[in-house]
């Protein structure tokens, strides 16, 4: 659209939460690094997840790679519940909000890209355009900014602040106070191709965090996706976690 170039970057990024948010298909791919030296002498492996949706985001299928030696989680999402398979356990299903208990945060809202949309509610202002750059052959431009996880938080929906909650819930509430720079790559649609966070290494608490870069890709919009949940999965029992297997 040819309004899209002329709104003011704080604005843009604002509507283009929606337009993404309105894409009917499509794929992704998330992938964090971590700084291992601040972490200790044992390297750490980046956590990668690949993954497509339909429906607008609310069916979402997930392979989730846990580093070496340990079998990818994978997880299906249809109709609000978690169909999740993991190596030596099978494959279990849930209501998304008993996963956010049983599986850390790792699962259902937290890894619902649309989550990562919506955490850009979160920025007020002081938005920066920097420039072009290609994301997986797509023009788009950048734009720089910051916010805190509590302000994201505070701006989205109940489930996927719930999730977010859960994936930090071990480190101190201050963690969430902490700014983080943002790049989002927005194409001449107005659309999400890229979010690329990072949060610097820094001492909460007395509990040290490592520096991170979070970089959450969007392809493929609008190919043809379908999602159905497994044909044999059990009910999670009661107290059930799951622990990866070696």
């Amino acid at each position: 659209p040819a309004d899209v170039g002329d709104a003011e970057p704080v604005a843009l990024l604002a509507d283009t939460v929606e337009r993404t948010g309105a894409v009917e298909t499509g794929r992704y791919e998330l992938v964090v690094t971590y700084d291992t030296e601040a972490v200790g002498a044992e390297p750490v492996a980046p956590l990668r997840a690949t993954g497509e949706f339909a429906d607008q985001g609310r069916s979402v299928r997930l392979v989730m790679d846990l580093g070496p030696g340990i079998a990818p989680l994978e997880e299906v999402v249809v109709d609000g519940i978690a169909f999740v398979t993991t190596d030596g356990v099978g494959c279990r299903q849930l209501d998304l909000d008993d996963a956010l208990d049983s599986f850390g945060g790792a699962g259902g809202g937290a890894m619902d890209p649309s989550s990562f949309v919506a955490q850009l509610r979160a920025i007020e202002g002081d938005v920066e355009e920097v420039g072009a750059h290609d994301v997986r052959g797509v023009a788009t431009t950048r734009y720089a900014a910051a916010y805190t996880l509590r302000d994201a938080i505070a701006v989205m929906p109940e489930a996927q602040a719930d999730a977010l909650e859960q994936m930090y819930a071990e480190l101190p509430r201050s963690f969430l106070e902490a700014e983080q720079a943002v790049d989002v790559f927005v194409d001449r649609d107005g659309l999400v191709r890229r979010i690329q966070v990072a949060t610097t290494a820094m001492d909460v608490d007395g509990i040290e965090v490592p520096a991170m870069t979070t970089i959450m890709d969007w392809f493929d919009f609008g190919v043809d996706v379908t999602i159905t949940a497994p044909a044999e999965c059990d009910p999670v029992p009661t107290g059930f976690q799951v622990v990866p297997v070696d």
